[in-house]
């Protein structure tokens, strides 16, 4: 992730952050959609078990998504609004 001068995050940076949110946040969706689904009807455990695995997987990938972030931020010399996390 590359920051342009005077602090400012560059086009090109913001639309691939997008995108790289996008997919594990839909997942994360319609996986929890799933489970919802298979917790209502007469499901396996190990079918739900699956799921909420994966679940897990995306949530750490977007977690380090927006680890990286704040990281190339602050190496930039960007620092957080106030009121927001340090």
């Amino acid at each position: 992730m590359q920051c342009a001068q005077g602090g400012r995050i560059s086009v090109t940076t913001l639309e691939t952050l997008a995108h790289d949110l996008r997919q594990p946040l839909t997942a994360i969706l319609s996986n929890a959609q799933a489970a919802r689904r298979l917790l209502a009807g007469s499901a396996r455990d190990a079918e739900v078990g699956e799921i909420l695995e994966d679940i897990v997987a995306c949530d750490k990938r977007a977690a380090g998504i927006l680890q990286q972030l704040e990281d190339a931020l602050r190496g930039a010399g960007l620092r957080p609004v106030q009121g927001e996390k340090p």
